[in-house]
C-alpha cells in the first residue's frame, strides 16, 4: 500500500542548496522526469533524489532553480531511514548548507563540527 505524500517546499526552496545537502548525506540529486514509488509505480517530477539501498526516491518539482514541492512514498519506513521522518535529516543539512553559504558570502569564516546527530556551526570574524 502506497503512502505517497507531497511536501510544499517553502523551507527548502533553493535547488542548488538542496543538491549540496543531498550530496553531504551521500545521496544524488539529478534531473529526471520520473521517480520511484511503492510497487514500482513511477511518478512525474523534474528532479529526484536517489538514495542507495532505498527502493523509493524523493521526487522534486522545481522551476527556475526553485523547489516548488517534493514528494516521496513513506511506505515501510525506507525513506524515513535515509532522510529522517518528515525529511528531518535533509532539512537539517539544507539549513547547514544555506547558513554556511550565507556566512561565507558575507565574508565570515565557518567551522562545522558534528556531535552525534547534532551539527554545530561556528561563525567567526570577517576574513
Amino acid at each position: 500500500m502506497s503512502h505517497q505524500t507531497e511536501y510544499k517546499a517553502a523551507e527548502m526552496d533553493d535547488l542548488n542548496a538542496l543538491a549540496k545537502a543531498a550530496k553531504e548525506l551521500g545521496f544524488t540529486l539529478e534531473e529526471a522526469d520520473l521517480y520511484r514509488g511503492y510497487g514500482g509505480r513511477m511518478h512525474e517530477c523534474t528532479h529526484r533524489i536517489c538514495m542507495d539501498g532505498c527502493p523509493y526516491d524523493v521526487g522534486i518539482h522545481a522551476k527556475d532553480g526553485k523547489v516548488q514541492s517534493m514528494a516521496t512514498d513513506w511506505y515501510a519506513g525506507h525513506v524515513k531511514r535515509c532522510i529522517g521522518e518528515g525529511y528531518s535529516k535533509l532539512k537539517q543539512m539544507y539549513g547547514v548548507v544555506r547558513a554556511e553559504a550565507e556566512a561565507r558570502r558575507h565574508g565570515f569564516t565557518v567551522r562545522r563540527e558534528t556531535k552525534g546527530e547534532q551539527i554545530l556551526l561556528t561563525i567567526g570574524g570577517i576574513r
